[in-house]
């Protein structure tokens, strides 16, 4: 992407925000990210409706933030690539590169041939810079579509499940192999096993190289492990003390809807403290008891999921560790990461919202 906004001499962001869009809307929208991992768990909802609701909700929202907005607002706000993640080196010679190269090579780097002295100092050709790449790729790196079918496989599995729980007879003897497979955790150690063989046996990897990488993985997640089992504690919280109950009943006397109140709370909690799987997880817990004996189908629970999913991404700002991470990769002053970003977020939310909120009318 740097090299390409390099090249092209465009600004960083028109090639940026369309990325970033999606990687927002999986980790908003798609298991198995912690947060819709975490609603799945509170509200009783199964991974494979939640999967399908989000590419539904999510994919509408990615286009109008990533591909609309993105395309729109990057060709008004310019930035440059950073010089310090380009990685060059000069060479001194002909500019035109496709002059053939001689035999004679003066010691300090100046190309000679028949016809041509050495460039004098000062006077030569420009150097010109050659940009590579700051890590080079041996030739067993893994190719794209062994990289496709590792991530592809547990999403392949639990869909399985959904779709042989729902399509095939309960005598069936296909149902539980799928089942099992499609178990979130099965599925999930299923992908681990195939990532270390492909990705790392297969490829020359050591054991002990393997081990190392894998604890370095694991250090990251304890504080997401954290936040959801704080999460989780807080819903029983909220359900043994009779909040929900009371939360309900005022509800019923407002007549708001409780997907609109669902996607109301996570927004404004995400608003408060920045931290999107605080604001899931906390909303979970607090809509959980709603929706526990309204009678919702599995559809309607993952499409009020896809309403707290989307709340938890709106107007993400200075409190959001997020919005620093995107302003320094992408060399973004804090004007142009609102500019940018934060209407990205806030795009990417209303959008998904409404089309949750309109599956969710139908429905």
């Amino acid at each position: 992407m740097y090299v390409t906004a390099l090249r092209a001499r465009r600004s960083l962001v028109l090639y940026a925000l369309p990325m970033l869009a999606g990687l927002s809307m999986t980790h908003a929208f798609l298991p198995p990210h912690p947060g819709p991992v975490a609603l799945a768990g509170l509200l009783g909802v199964d991974l494979g409706y939640l999967i399908m609701m989000g590419l539904v909700c999510g994919l509408p929202g990615f286009v109008a933030a990533g591909l609309v907005w993105g395309t729109w607002i990057g060709k008004r706000v310019m930035v440059e690539v950073p010089s310090d993640f380009i990685v060059g080196e000069t060479e001194h010679g002909r500019a035109d590169d496709s002059a053939a190269p001689t035999d004679s090579t003066d010691p300090t780097g100046s190309a000679g041939g028949s016809g041509s002295g050495p460039a004098p100092s000062g006077g030569g050709a420009p150097a010109r810079t050659v940009t590579k790449p700051a890590v080079e790729l041996g030739v067993d790196a893994p190719k794209m579509p062994l990289v496709a079918f590792v991530i592809a496989a547990p999403l392949v599995l639990i869909l399985g499940a959904t779709f042989g729980t729902m399509l095939l007879p309960a005598e069936s003897g296909l149902l539980p192999w799928l089942t099992f497979f499609g178990n979130p955790a099965v599925a999930l150690l299923i992908a681990v096993l195939l990532s270390f063989y492909f990705l790392g046996v297969r490829r020359g990897m050591s054991v002990a190289a393997l081990g190392k990488l894998t604890g370095e993985s694991l250090k990251p997640i304890g504080m997401i492990l954290l936040v959801v089992g704080a999460g989780a504690f807080f819903g029983k919280v909220i359900s043994a003390t009779g909040i929900g109950s009371a939360l309900a009943e005022t509800l019923s006397a407002w007549g708001l809807p409780v997907i609109v109140l669902a996607y109301v709370i996570s927004c404004g909690l995400r608003i408060a403290q920045g931290s999107a799987t605080v604001a899931i997880v906390t909303t979970g817990g607090i809509v959980g008891p709603l929706v526990a004996t309204a009678g919702y189908s599995q559809i309607q629970l993952a499409l009020i999921a896809m309403a707290i999913a989307a709340g938890s991404i709106i107007c993400s700002h200075v409190n959001d560790g997020g919005f620093w991470i995107i302003a320094k990769y992408f060399n973004m002053t804090v004007k142009q990461t609102l500019q940018t970003w934060t209407v990205l977020e806030t795009v990417l939310s209303v959008v998904s919202f409404a089309v949750a909120g309109t599956l969710f009318a139908i429905i």
